[in-house]
């Protein structure tokens, strides 16, 4: 057992540190990005990893946790790993990040893989009641091929035929001021209301993020002079990540295009596409259905 990185806590000077470690070996738990869970430091959690060779522990202190304590959750672990060979370092950890004796592990965020995996008692555990990631076949998402995807393909089809003005930008030479203003508006046009914390994730990977590392990509997408589409993800080993996902509803098919022409203009070769979470809400569920996920991972937490 040959540590890597030292408990430590998950902030955005070190989340890049750790994806690329993660990107570089064979691990378990591939559907689940340490960049997501940086970005729910802006929704209060925080989070610590510790990295070994053969396993990295993320753990969680959430401001909905009624005992205010740190608890396990996601792992990235190696095909063989035994529960019992790294028992005792997870305790340690928990005692030292909650200043007191921990006697047993508690989970939350974990996935079904962890459960099964581990061999852990599945009656033990809840599953949030949301969807964390919705997973495609991301050439599926390039073209909208095959018959389930047809309607996503007339919708595209109509947006190309009838709007005859379109520009396509990378997002990195975009005015920031200009995105972060687009998609602050475009909040209030779906939702009717402004999530504060979202718009600073936003202004996170925008103002700062995305210019660190040739592994973002994204398009600002322009009918004449009008911004009316953004995207942005990041390219991770096997997986395309969105990030940001913002267009305007009135225009038909312009979502479609926007996740297209993003993976075209970037020559993306990834194998699937994480389009993240549903947050709950029963439409963006519908929607990120509509374009029929291959996996759709719940996580589950301890009763």
């Amino acid at each position: 057992m040959i540590e890597i990185y030292p408990l430590q806590k998950l902030d955005w000077s070190n989340y890049l540190d750790i994806v690329e470690y993660l990107d570089q070996n064979e691990f378990v738990q591939e559907f689940w990005s340490p960049i997501a869970i940086t970005s729910w430091i802006f929704y209060g959690f925080d989070f610590y990893f510790h990295a070994l060779d053969d396993v990295v522990l993320f753990y969680i202190h959430s401001p909905y946790n009624d005992n205010h304590s740190y608890l396990l959750s996601t792992c990235f672990y190696k095909q063989d790993f035994q529960l019992s060979n790294f028992e005792n370092l997870i305790l340690q950890d928990l005692k030292q990040l909650n200043n007191k004796e921990i006697l047993q592990i508690d989970y939350d965020q974990i996935s079904w893989s962890m459960i099964h995996d581990w061999k852990l008692d599945v009656n033990n555990f809840e599953k949030y009641n949301y969807v964390c990631n919705y997973v495609y076949l991301l050439d599926n998402l390039k073209n909208f091929t095959g018959k389930n995807l047809q309607k996503k393909r007339n919708n595209l089809h109509h947006f190309l035929n009838t709007n005859s003005e379109i520009k396509v930008v990378p997002i990195q030479v975009i005015n920031k001021d200009e995105i972060l203003e687009f998609c602050k508006a475009n909040m209030l046009e779906t939702n009717g209301e402004i999530n504060t914390n979202e718009l600073n994730v936003y202004h996170q990977f925008i103002k700062y993020e995305m210019n660190k590392t040739s592994q973002y990509i994204g398009i600002a997408v322009y009918i004449g002079n009008i911004l009316v589409g953004v995207t942005l993800c990041y390219l991770r080993k096997n997986i395309c990540e969105v990030i940001i996902e913002r267009a305007k509803k009135s225009i038909r098919g312009l979502y479609q295009y926007l996740i297209s022409e993003n993976l075209k203009y970037h020559q993306v070769q990834q194998k699937y596409m994480d389009r993240q979470d549903d947050n709950g809400q029963p439409m963006l569920a519908k929607s990120k259905d509509s374009y029929h996920p291959i996996y759709k991972i719940k996580k589950y937490y301890s009763k």
